[in-house]
């Protein structure tokens, strides 16, 4: 059966834990949002395709091992990197307006900016506690490695960091 390519959403993502970076496209069918897959607490591996993997203390230069797949264990990843998508409709949800916060994120190695979105009335840490999925996403990310000093990451959709792994989080000045 031929599948549409509407059957079916193409991720490109860079996933990192503590010691890897890994890089590849992962398939969806049927086509889903990446920080839904992410959230997904039945799913609890991934596959990538046209894939990569290095450790974070390869020297400079080092090229990453590429591989035709690669299956990586959800619960290991610390933070996760869209870097394009195939674009995927929302389920019906209650439309409620948010606002982006600019913020830095700590998570492991990772020293992240972006902008996290919450409603208006709420403080950071209210909008933190309120979300309950393992992943939260910051737009117009930027990072770099504090272990890794030639890795830091400028192009990118969203950064999805795991809640539990975030060490600290603080609002930055509009």
């Amino acid at each position: 059966m031929n599948r549409q390519p509407s059957d079916e959403a193409r991720h490109k993502v860079v996933l990192y834990s503590d010691s890897y970076e890994m890089k590849g496209t992962l398939a969806m069918r049927p086509p889903r949002r990446f920080l839904d897959i992410l959230n997904d607490r039945f799913r609890l591996i991934l596959s990538l395709t046209e894939a990569s993997i290095r450790p974070l203390v390869a020297e400079p230069g080092t090229r990453p091992l590429a591989v035709p797949s690669l299956i990586v264990n959800k619960e290991g990843i610390l933070m996760a990197w869209l870097i394009e998508e195939t674009k995927v409709p929302s389920a019906e949800f209650i439309t409620v307006h948010k606002v982006a916060r600019p913020v830095t994120a700590y998570v492991g190695p990772f020293v992240i900016r972006g902008q996290m979105h919450a409603l208006q009335e709420a403080t950071l840490l209210q909008a933190l506690d309120a979300v309950s999925e393992d992943f939260i996403a910051l737009t117009e990310p930027s990072a770099l490695c504090v272990t890794t000093p030639w890795l830091s990451l400028k192009e990118g959709i969203i950064a999805a960091l795991r809640k539990s792994r975030v060490a600290a989080l603080q609002a930055r000045a509009s």
